[in-house]
């Protein structure tokens, strides 16, 4: 007869693997990072920057992604900031196809 802590224990397990499997790390990002005009706004922050005659124009941005969601993450950010990410370094498992090259991607 199984001991009624392993049970629980495979059954936590087993909630905590579905639950993970169910989150989607780029649409988080979609969710969380927002670009309009000369705005970037990231949650309840926002950044904005100037150009060199004082002119509002939206901000470069550097990015870093690490992890097993660090290609998810940094394909929606691409998506979203376009030429305004300046450049991106993720260190990630290996990716499915190639992130743009304005990204240094480091595998392993």
């Amino acid at each position: 007869m199984p001991e009624p802590q392993a049970d629980l224990r495979r059954l936590a397990r087993r909630v905590f693997d579905d639950a993970l499997a169910d989150l989607d790390a780029g649409q988080a990002v979609r969710d969380a990072v927002r670009l309009k005009a000369d705005r970037l706004k990231i949650l309840d922050a926002e950044f904005a920057a100037l150009s060199s005659s004082g002119a509002p124009r939206p901000p470069d941005v550097f990015a870093v992604a690490l992890g097993k969601a660090a290609e998810a993450m940094a394909r929606a950010l691409d998506e979203i900031l376009g030429d305004h990410l300046r450049e991106g370094v993720a260190s990630v498992p290996p990716v499915s196809a190639p992130l743009p090259a304005r990204w240094r991607v480091f595998e392993g």
